[in-house]
């Protein structure tokens, strides 16, 4: 609760009691409908600013903890983990077994054996083989096949309308609200970045970077990260990248059932 949540509830209430002692009016061309609406709206907007102040907040002071204080550090971490702080006080890798705050550790051990390539004796070689080889052709006819289509405005500005807010910040620290609210100066910036990387066929690997969350399958014993699976948070700059090319596979056209509008998580 903050000033401008506390005023914004004023007016919502106040707003409320006019259409109320009105009669309930229903009709969408209301006056009293429309500010009761109106204000509903400003309260929730105040509320999810100050959840994404806060949480930047929390983030900020989760950095410096790290380094200066380590104490600070680990209490946070612990408070952060609420009423699941009981489940995941050890972790079992393999045949080793984490506690408390060694636990981050046993979370990279796991995920880095599952993204580590071993080569499999079972596993056809040669077919493995005939597929790279195909897809080295498949890759030179397109090369050769090459047309670059200048992003518009439409392409970059779509993609952005469809992020999905309130979600986690990417490897970079930045939310889909960074992107949302950056203004035309910061869309025009990431059109141009975009047309060049399209240009050139290809993406940084930089921006390839996700940050991996380990979520439980709700089945086992929780203490064992062979029974959790990991999700990937993806950059942002990256999900627009990936609905411009999806656009551009398949165009949206009016009387299709499937909306344009889907939301990007």
């Amino acid at each position: 609760m903050n000033d401008a949540i506390k005023e914004a509830n004023k007016k919502k209430k106040l707003a409320f009691h006019d259409w109320k002692l009105n009669g309930r009016p229903k009709e969408s061309d209301s006056i009293y409908l429309k500010k009761k609406k109106l204000t509903t709206h400003i309260l929730r907007k105040e509320c999810r600013l100050e959840v994404v102040k806060r949480r930047i907040n929390e983030r900020q002071k989760l950095i410096n903890a790290r380094t200066s204080d380590r104490n600070m550090f680990c209490k946070i971490i612990k408070s952060q983990r609420g009423k699941l702080s009981r489940f995941i006080d050890q972790l079992h890798v393999d045949d080793y077994t984490y506690y408390d705050d060694n636990i981050i550790e046993g979370w990279r051990s796991h995920f880095h054996k599952l993204a580590k390539q071993e080569q499999n004796q079972n596993y056809d070689t040669q077919y493995l083989n005939l597929i790279e080889n195909e897809a080295k052709i498949i890759i030179d006819i397109c090369k050769d096949r090459f047309k670059h289509n200048p992003i518009t405005e439409e392409e970059i500005s779509k993609p952005i309308s469809c992020l999905n807010m309130n979600k986690a910040a990417d490897f970079f620290g930045v939310y889909a609200e960074n992107i949302i609210h950056g203004g035309k100066q910061l869309q025009q910036y990431l059109q141009l970045l975009i047309k060049r990387s399209f240009e050139l066929g290809c993406i940084t690997d930089i921006l390839k970077i996700g940050t991996l969350f380990p979520v439980f399958k709700n089945k086992g014993d929780s203490r064992y990260a062979k029974n959790y699976r990991g999700i990937t948070v993806t950059p942002i700059y990256s999900k627009i990248v990936k609905k411009i090319i999806k656009l551009r596979e398949k165009p949206y056209h009016p009387g299709e059932t499937k909306s344009i509008t889907k939301r990007i998580y």
